[in-house]
């Protein structure tokens, strides 16, 4: 987590960094932290491939999330 938040701070724009962060997020069950680097990620996507694994990852978070 910790390297995470680090990679973030260097390089707040760093698609891979938010998404990852995200998914560990999400594993852990902070789901409204997750929901938020998942944005932040599909904010950075720069291609299709991008966009598409943020909006799955997005998807997932929303479905825990109403599950609560």
């Amino acid at each position: 987590m910790d390297s995470f938040e680090a990679a973030i701070g260097l390089d707040g724009g760093h698609f891979f960094a938010r998404f990852k962060y995200a998914e560990l997020l999400l594993q852990l069950g902070l789901l409204d932290c997750a929901e938020d680097q998942a944005s932040k990620a599909l904010e950075l996507a720069n291609s299709n491939w991008q966009v598409c694994m943020a909006r799955r990852q997005l998807k997932d978070v929303w479905h825990l999330i109403r599950k609560r």
